[in-house]
Parts: structure tokens; sequence; C-alpha cells
């Protein structure tokens, strides 16, 4: 049993949640764009979310931004 993974929704519904203001979506956008899964690999894209992320205080992209990960 078990649901199939689909990156490509994920990665639409992060974005949706991302537009709202969530940091935690942001995040995750910003290391799927990085590593180009759901999306189109896009390095811009990515630290464009990361900043958005930090910027709305989420620890694990400040930590990264940092570079304490």
């Amino acid at each position: 049993m078990g649901v199939e993974k689909d990156e490509k929704e994920a990665a639409r519904w992060f974005l949706k949640a991302a537009e709202l203001g969530e940091p935690d979506s942001m995040f995750h956008l910003a290391w799927m764009y990085q590593e180009g899964i759901g999306v189109e690999q896009n390095s811009e894209l990515s630290t464009e979310y990361l900043y958005k992320a930090a910027e709305a205080e989420w620890e694990p992209a400040i930590r990264i931004i940092k570079g304490e990960d």
C-alpha cells in the first residue's frame, strides 16, 4: 500500500504555502530548486527562497546562510 510520490505536485503545494508566507515551505522549495527535485534546477530561485525563509526567521535557513550547517 502507500502513496506514490509526486514531486511536481509536492513542489506545487510548497509554492502555494510559500506564497502565503510559510517559511518551512520556502525552505523546502529552496532545497527542491537546488537539487532539481520536482522542478527544474535553478540556483537563483533556490537562493531566493532560502533567504525568504531566513527573513521569516526560519532557523534552519538562518544556519545555512551563516555557514553553520
